[in-house]
């Protein structure tokens, strides 16, 4: 057999007399992260700015947890638009992290930690059920506005997870919406990679 073996190495520079074996592990560490976060197989040399972006990293996720508890996670909606009568036919919910002190946190930046760090679900979980709730309450604001379709995204660790099913069967019975009301989003890499398998256990 021929195996490929795909390798990513950290490197750090010791400088005489200032670095320590200990210090040096940690920079070639941490090095290394930042190669597979940038792409794998190759070699990425220590920069300062390493350790920051660790920092900040670290500090986001701990700020992350209890977030939703806090009321710090909302969720903000994009109108789904027909494009040959420019009517409003549902609404698309986007999560969204306002942070105390750091403001507005991308999508881009918190659900990527989200997911590494196993707090997607109850995020997830928070998202489905304001999406499902948020038609009924326009609806019961202003009566011309009929009930529209909501769409949720789906990440793929949360379809990993069986408790997905169960939070979308709330989310519909606690707002009493139409199941068919509800659709949720999920990349193509997704089906492309997990198969036939993975659409049987969605349609089950």
């Amino acid at each position: 057999h021929t195996l490929r073996v795909r390798v990513t190495v950290g490197c750090a520079i010791s400088e005489p007399g200032k670095s320590r074996p200990d210090d040096l592990l940690r920079n070639a560490d941490l090095a290394m992260y930042a190669g597979k976060h940038d792409g794998k197989n190759r070699a990425a040399l220590y920069d300062p700015s390493m350790f920051e972006a660790l920092a900040d990293r670290v500090a986001l996720e701990e700020n992350l947890r209890g977030a939703v508890a806090r009321g710090e996670i909302s969720v903000a909606y994009q109108p789904i638009v027909g494009v040959s009568d420019g009517e409003v036919r549902g609404f698309e919910a986007l999560a969204r992290w306002n942070h105390p002190e750091r403001g507005v946190v991308p999508p881009l930046t918190f659900i990527p930690i989200a997911e590494e760090t196993g707090q997607i679900g109850a995020i997830g979980a928070f998202i489905l059920r304001e999406a499902c709730r948020q038609p009924a309450v326009w609806h019961a604001t202003d009566t011309r506005v009929p009930p529209l379709g909501i769409s949720v995204n789906v990440s793929p660790v949360q379809l990993d997870d069986d408790d997905i099913f169960q939070d979308v069967v709330d989310a519909i019975c606690d707002a009493k919406i139409p199941a068919g009301s509800l659709t949720l989003e999920i990349t193509e890499s997704v089906l492309i990679e997990r198969g036939d398998a993975f659409l049987d256990r969605l349609r089950g």
